[in-house]
């Protein structure tokens, strides 16, 4: 069974996914933009994986959203850690 506020997120979050793709440049002056990108392209997938657990595979789908979600995490957590040592320039 598919949660509306789930399935709000991932339409929110492709709403998010077509903005990265449009204003590429533009995120690409961030300092750190790859991992800040793929940590939410990874939380993306772990939203897919939250729709699909709904309709196939409930246990494993479930297991793959909360691998994808700790991936995710640890990536941004990179991304901040980078920032906070790294360039002082946020944005160039």
């Amino acid at each position: 069974m598919v949660q509306e506020n789930e399935l709000v997120m991932l339409i929110l979050g492709i709403g998010v996914l077509v903005f990265t793709f449009i204003f590429k440049e533009k995120i690409r002056r961030i300092f750190g933009w790859k991992n800040l990108l793929a940590g939410f392209y990874i939380l993306l997938l772990a939203w897919v994986f939250t729709i699909a657990e709904g309709f196939l595979w409930n246990s494993f789908m479930n297991v793959l959203e909360h691998i994808f979600y700790s991936i995710s995490t640890i990536v941004l957590a990179i991304w901040c850690f980078r920032l906070s040592i790294g360039n002082k320039k946020v944005v160039k």
